[in-house]
């Protein structure tokens, strides 16, 4: 050989006993979580980021809603009104609201028509 590197052979011998589609999906998550949040791979926070971590940030974001589905959970909320439920009335008690503060709360909600 006059002074050439085989690539290939290298490569090879450097991925031996390595799952590559494994290794291809990492690389696909890796490429993913620099770009949706803006950060370079040569970064000190990326580099910590463990293997779970990164999974878990990719969980994260498909499993939460989208814009369109916030926008329509906030319609059908502000359609149904304000309340104050049981639950919230004993939460307000267990803070240190009377009675009286909690009626006078109710009473806002209806006077602005939002009960």
């Amino acid at each position: 050989m006059t002074g050439t590197i085989d690539f290939e052979a290298s490569f090879k011998n450097e991925l031996e006993g390595t799952d590559l589609k494994e290794i291809i999906r990492e690389s696909f998550l890796d490429v993913w979580i620099c770009n949706h949040f803006k950060v370079l791979p040569t970064e000190h926070r990326f580099k910590e980021l463990s293997e779970i971590q990164k999974h878990l940030l990719l969980v994260g974001y498909l499993e939460s809603p989208t814009s369109e589905e916030m926008h329509a959970a906030y319609q059908q909320q502000d359609a149904a009104g304000a309340t104050i439920t049981e639950e919230d009335e004993k939460d307000f008690k267990n803070i240190g609201y009377t009675e009286e503060q909690i009626e006078r709360m109710k009473q806002q909600l209806e006077a602005a028509g939002l009960a």
